[in-house]
């Protein structure tokens, strides 16, 4: 296990070593703080918000640091942190009783919008039988940083045509162009997520995938879109199949099978 206070990568690539705290009142128990970092940051006093100054100077025996959870990578410390923010009581924005500014999370003035399906284990077992070529770090971040420039690229010409069409776009399609958009931004988020050390490249790579399978169903179904969305539709199908070409061993069908029979014996 790494030290709390030192950031590391990891075997798959991602970067670790951020821990969730809490703030407690000495006395009584009671957190008043919920918080993410790495480092000192637990221990600082001098970084803090207005309403967490003026709480810890009503405590009369002080306030004391509880590592929650330690050596998470950034993204699964967000989630936690926002997990114990509303299991603690909301912060203060919400209304909560906490002195968080926020709600925690990565971006905790956003709208999340969740949905899990119980597939009786499919998934993780797919995604643990699923495999993708290595290549060097190097090697990899180019092939990335390749992909996003062109994501880039779709993505503006997507705002521009939803810029262009205005109102009249929604009296043509039943359908909204940020549909789409949603699709590539997030397969552009995880390449840049897999850039910074943030997720794994095979989270990387099963997420392009996902993506491949989503853009070819939307095709299928280009009628209900406006015109003008096709030749964006294809360029983004096309750039994504090529990326997976070049990272795919073949052996899809076969964690398909695993994944139906784990899922038949459980």
């Amino acid at each position: 296990m790494a030290l709390p206070y030192k950031l590391y990568i990891d075997t798959q690539g991602v970067k670790r070593g951020y821990y969730v705290y809490v703030h407690k009142d000495r006395t009584t128990g009671e957190v008043f703080y919920v918080g993410k970092g790495n480092g000192k940051r637990a221990w600082e006093t001098c970084r803090r918000n207005d309403k967490w100054k003026k709480k810890v100077t009503l405590f009369t025996n002080g306030w004391d640091v509880e590592l929650v959870k330690e050596d998470l990578s950034e993204i699964e410390a967000f989630e936690l942190e926002a997990e114990l923010v509303e299991q603690y009581g909301g912060s203060a924005v919400d209304g909560g009783r906490l002195t968080n500014k926020v709600s925690g999370g990565e971006n905790p003035l956003s709208i999340q919008l969740g949905i899990q399906f119980d597939d009786g284990g499919w998934s993780a077992a797919y995604n643990e039988a699923r495999k993708f070529k290595e290549f060097p770090r190097c090697e990899k971040e180019t092939l990335v940083e390749g992909l996003n420039k062109e994501l880039d690229i779709i993505l503006q010409e997507l705002q521009c045509l939803e810029q262009t069409l205005g109102n009249r776009y929604d009296e043509k399609s039943p359908v909204s162009i940020t549909n789409i958009d949603c699709l590539i931004r997030t397969l552009h988020d995880v390449s840049f997520d897999f850039l910074r050390h943030r997720v794994s490249w095979k989270d990387f790579a099963l997420t392009l995938e996902e993506t491949l399978d989503d853009l070819k169903l939307e095709l299928e179904d280009m009628g209900k879109y406006h015109k003008k969305l096709e030749p964006l539709l294809k360029q983004a199908f096309h750039i994504t199949t090529k990326v997976l070409l070049e990272i795919d061993l073949g052996n899809r069908k076969e964690a398909e099978e695993i994944a139906n029979c784990k899922t038949r014996s459980g």
